[in-house]
């Protein structure tokens, strides 16, 4: 059986509950592993998994690998990696701290914990190779800065439309805690509470340190190539980062560069997955196709990049607690649920006709485009820019006079905005 914190006599896990099947026993111990017990003393597991040592305790996040396999790891400490096909786990070990959330990369797992620390493991055996050590406050400085689990803005913000619930976590986490992190084949970047990202080589040296994103950073993105990070904070910000050159760049720049499968919750990738009533807690993109999850455990699957607002979408019921994380592998999709701890495995299947609009739909999309073509038409005017990048009926008055190619040219005064999906004009800047 699995050791816990305070091992007993026998040093195992306590027993919850135990019965008899047959001349068999079947004993349920304290951290969710059923052990079958012969008559002659043979042991095996029968079910196992994360589990709960206190009521709040949550399963934080997922990371997919290469062979067909996943790794889970929560508060409870543990780090585990399932088979895909069998549903079963497979390996498993016990990390120094409650884990806040999990990456992997060809054949490394990295697991970001309470503590401020990484610990990098290797895929296969599960051992530690590498761990970085968080920075250290003293009591006066915790005290000082507790409001950073949100920011300064963001703490008013969640005072303002009562999140009672937000504000008491924000009082409450030490600022040494990570909470995001995201492994290359080389380096690893580390998003902490107290607003500062750090780059690690594989060696442990590193590489480059960002002290004032403002608030605790909650999902980091590589680009293609591997030179610039993208980071979304509790303050509802997005800020990059060139790592070669150790500066920020503006968020026109971003634009242009090529942010394969995000995962930041904030961006123009997500803009149609939010909603008066769908808080996005975690996103993934990939395959043509984003898959977000909501505070409130619902999923949503849009076609990405999901730049309009009120995009047609597919949402349905999967956790009974946030969903914690979103992650695609190939054609399936793991979802995890923070208070709940389960992970789900979905098979995405692709309609293989388009299904008919009803008369109701193709009267409300024939609206949507023909007052986005009018707002189009009136920010051309406004910027001194023809927009042709929309569709046009044959039934409608405008008609586009510069291709999609030359609209696409005009992007920086033209369209929606990146990051919200709003209107842009020539005397709005762009940030």
């Amino acid at each position: 059986m699995r050791g816990v914190e305070k091992e007993s006599s026998t040093g195992g896990a306590p027993l919850r509950d135990v019965c008899f099947l047959g001349d068999d026993m079947l004993a349920l111990t304290s951290q969710g592993v059923l052990v079958r017990i012969e008559t002659n003393g043979k042991q095996s597991v029968l079910l196992s998994g994360h589990f709960s040592p206190t009521p709040t305790t949550q399963l934080r996040a997922c990371a997919t690998l290469s062979d067909n396999r996943v790794a889970t790891a929560g508060m409870d400490r543990l780090l585990c990696v399932w088979d895909v096909d069998s549903k079963r786990l497979v390996n498993y070990t016990r990390l120094l701290r409650p884990a806040r959330c999990v990456d992997a990369s060809e054949d490394k797992i990295a697991a970001g914990l309470d503590d401020g620390s990484v610990a990098v493991v290797d895929a296969s055996t599960l051992e530690i190779f590498l761990t970085i050590k968080g920075g250290s406050h003293t009591k006066t400085e915790v005290e000082e800065r507790r409001h950073h689990g949100l920011g300064p803005c963001g703490l008013m913000a969640a005072q303002s439309a009562g999140q009672q619930h937000e504000t008491l976590n924000a009082q409450k986490v030490s600022d040494d805690g990570v909470d995001s992190v995201r492994l290359t084949s080389s380096r690893v970047a580390v998003g902490r509470r107290d607003g500062s990202l750090r780059v690690y080589a594989m060696d442990g040296t590193q590489v480059v340190a960002y002290n004032n994103c403002g608030s605790r950073i909650i999902q980091i993105d590589w680009d293609a190539s591997q030179n610039y990070i993208r980071c979304a904070t509790a303050a509802k910000e997005l800020r990059w980062f060139d790592i070669k050159q150790k500066k920020t760049i503006s968020a026109q720049y971003a634009s242009e560069l090529d942010w394969e499968r995000p995962t930041t919750v904030f961006g123009r990738h997500c803009v149609a997955a939010w909603s008066s009533s769908f808080i996005v807690a975690s996103c993934h993109a990939a395959r043509g196709l984003l898959a977000s999850g909501s505070d409130a455990g619902v999923l949503r699957l849009l076609k990405s990049p999901a730049v309009v607002r009120g995009a047609p979408g597919v949402d349905v019921k999967a956790h009974a607690s946030s969903i914690t994380s979103v992650r695609w592998s190939g054609d399936r999709l793991f979802t995890v649920g923070g208070r709940d701890r389960s992970l789900l495995q979905w098979r995405v299947v692709p309609l293989m006709e388009k299904k008919p609009l009803t008369p109701t739909q193709k009267a409300r999309a024939s609206q949507f485009w023909k007052d986005a073509r009018s707002k189009l038409a009136l920010i051309a005017k406004t910027s001194h820019t023809t927009v042709g990048a929309l569709p046009v009926d044959d039934d409608d008055d405008v008609v586009s006079t510069t291709s999609s190619s030359a609209a696409r040219k005009t992007g920086a005064r033209s369209a929606l905005c990146h990051l919200c999906g709003r209107e842009l004009c020539e005397n709005q800047p762009v940030s």
